[in-house]
């Protein structure tokens, strides 16, 4: 596979059934069930934190008033091939892709990622409340 067609083969894929996540005190992983060697890592120390006080509008409307946005690196056999923004949002409940500030609309290969990492599963009811909606679809996510 390439470049394109492994992010393309991403936003395809399950994020319940086609990937499995392991976590540690310090990090989180996720990897494809049917190629581990397509892997998404989050560090939870200072070298994952992308933003510690993130502070956009629609980041800090929930009750744990405060989030923080990581990393999440993109591993094909072992290499970094790309990286992502998630925003933890009310004290770690959620995690949320980074919108475009302007429309705060995200695209569909963040918002995969987020699924993929939605351990609550609760990804999409925080997408309504911060209203932040998926690119090229017509109603909130």
């Amino acid at each position: 596979m390439n470049y394109d067609e492994i992010l393309d083969f991403i936003t395809t894929s399950s994020a319940k059934t086609d990937w499995k996540r392991i976590k540690t005190n310090w990090a989180e992983e996720a990897f494809l069930k049917e190629d581990p060697r397509l892997r998404i890592r989050v560090r939870w120390d200072d070298a994952g934190i992308h933003d510690k006080d993130f502070n956009a509008p629609w980041a800090i409307t929930h009750p744990g008033q405060t989030a923080t946005s990581y990393w999440y690196d993109l591993y094909y056999d072992g290499g970094i091939i790309d990286r992502f923004i998630l925003v933890s949002v009310d004290e770690g409940q959620a995690k949320l892709p980074l919108p475009e500030s302007t429309t705060l609309e995200v695209d569909h290969l963040s918002f995969k990622v987020a699924q993929i990492f939605d351990e609550h599963n609760i990804l999409d009811e925080y997408m309504r409340r911060t209203g932040l909606r998926v690119k090229n679809t017509e109603q909130i996510v």
